[in-house]
């Protein structure tokens, strides 16, 4: 079975003797040498174990060293796209390998790094690379007409990539779904831990400065319940705001169902800025969409303000 190891795993000498090989070489960036020596192997994997490299894999089959993959997080507005690239030694080729690999890969960018799109250059004259990644749902996006040139020779470089299939569907999995979104100035286990701790929830959980929440309790798991008081600080008026999560995944991904049906997925992703914490919820039927919107985004600007005062 094709697994992904910790990039310290792959025994130095294969490695060096595998990627020796000017077939692979000729498919991949003139930063993967030929010849590939020893010198070459240690330097690749220092650079690997201290993050330079992005995400980076052994590729094994069993216990059997057959490849290398990894995934580069972009940065900046590209912050949510990763590129993923690999190799698999020649005695490796025709065997499933590869297509399995990717596999991996892919389902690590997106549940792991919580990427919503992963990408891929592929040379014109590779077409075995392309039908490996066309097998894991990658669709070509663009030909990037004589953008390369390797050994001498320019030529086409083929675009493919794949979404999310989560964050493709969002919206659509939720009735007629609204989004607020947010980006916090502190990691994500900060945020994490004053979302959910009752004792903080009850210091930000309020849309304006005459509500409040006096009452919280929060049972984060799935099947847990939740309920947060909250009340006009005059005391004309309380609601509890009760619901059962359905899906936990900490400092990742929180989704429930409120006691009236609706339903709300939240997403906590980590970026250069900080932490995006992304909510999508169903609206009720009796205020206009626009307010809905507008005081559940002031609930969460009063979060980021709290949590930004914490850290």
């Amino acid at each position: 079975m094709v697994n992904l190891r910790d990039i310290g795993s792959i025994p130095f000498k294969e490695l060096q003797i595998l990627a020796d090989n000017a077939e692979i070489a000729k498919n991949l960036r003139d930063a993967f040498p030929h010849p590939y020596t020893t010198e070459d192997a240690r330097n690749f994997l220092n650079l690997a174990e201290k993050g330079v490299l992005g995400h980076a894999f052994g590729i094994f089959a069993g216990e059997t060293f057959i490849g290398v993959g990894s995934v580069v997080p972009q940065h900046d507005v590209y912050r949510l796209n990763g590129e993923i690239g690999y190799w698999l030694g020649e005695p490796h080729w025709g065997k499933g390998y590869a297509t399995a690999a990717v596999k991996l890969l892919t389902k690590y960018a997106f549940e792991d790094l919580q990427l919503f799109r992963i990408f891929a250059g592929v040379f014109a004259y590779n077409p075995a690379s392309m039908k490996v990644l066309e097998k894991n749902g990658y669709k070509l996006e663009a030909v990037l007409r004589s953008s390369l040139i390797k050994n001498g020779r320019i030529t086409d470089e083929y675009l493919y990539s794949v979404i999310q299939p989560n964050y493709s569907d969002m919206e659509h999995t939720i009735k007629n779904g609204i989004t607020i979104e947010t980006t916090i100035n502190a990691p994500v286990e900060k945020v994490w831990e004053l979302w959910n701790a009752p004792e903080h929830i009850t210091r930000w959980c309020a849309a304006s400065p005459d509500w409040h929440a006096p009452y919280a309790e929060n049972d984060i798991r799935e099947g847990g319940r939740f309920k947060t008081t909250m009340a006009a600080r005059d005391e004309s008026f309380s609601f509890d705001f009760s619901g059962t999560y359905t899906g936990v995944k900490q400092n990742e991904l929180i989704e429930y169902t409120l006691d009236d049906d609706r339903k709300v997925k939240i997403t906590f992703i980590s970026t250069a800025e900080g932490t995006k914490v992304t909510e999508i919820f169903e609206p009720e039927g009796t205020n206009p969409i626009e307010m809905q919107q507008g005081g559940w985004q002031a609930i969460l600007d009063q979060f980021k303000k709290y949590t930004e005062s914490a850290v």
